[in-house]
């Protein structure tokens, strides 16, 4: 479990660290549609805070957690602002979490299914879901001409510990 919870901070500093990074680029960047998984850095970020969301929602017990979906994008410091809360909310929720909870079943509902699966196959989940997606953002940024981006590998993240 000790390692989860660390996996849990990881994901929560390298949100920080990219969402600091986006704070500073224009909203014609954080929105301009390109080729990729999801055709923004913003519905990418939209994404990211939307599945946190509902694994967390999950996990806490909420087997009908909702997807967060979006009629009108809202702007870039409330897309930012709603991804990194989300990250600290899942931070603080594995401080509260005994080390049997990582065998514990979680059950859940998915595509009118339900499903059960081991909280730590979850949590792996949606922490590697997390860095992959990060991964898709940095990609977008180079491709918008960034250049000096963040660095956000786990073993960075181990050294300042």
């Amino acid at each position: 479990m000790e390692m989860l919870r660390h996996y849990v901070s990881y994901n929560r500093w390298a949100n920080h660290i990219i969402v600091n990074f986006l704070h500073d680029i224009s909203q014609e960047d954080f929105s301009e549609d390109m080729k990729n998984s999801f055709p923004s850095i913003q519905a990418t970020v939209l994404h990211l805070y939307a599945a946190e969301s509902v694994w967390l929602g999950r996990l806490k017990g909420n087997p009908d957690a909702p997807f967060p979906l979006f009629e009108k994008f809202p702007s870039k410091k409330e897309s930012l602002d709603l991804w990194e809360s989300t990250s600290k909310d899942f931070e603080k929720f594995m401080s509260t979490c005994t080390d049997d909870f990582a065998t514990q079943s979680i059950t859940y509902h998915r595509m009118e299914k339900v499903e059960q699966t081991e909280a730590k196959w979850i949590l792996h989940h949606v922490m590697n879901h997390s860095t992959f997606h990060r991964g898709q953002i940095i990609t977008m940024l180079r491709q918008l001409g960034y250049d000096d981006l963040p660095m956000t590998d786990f073993i960075k993240y181990q050294r300042l510990q």
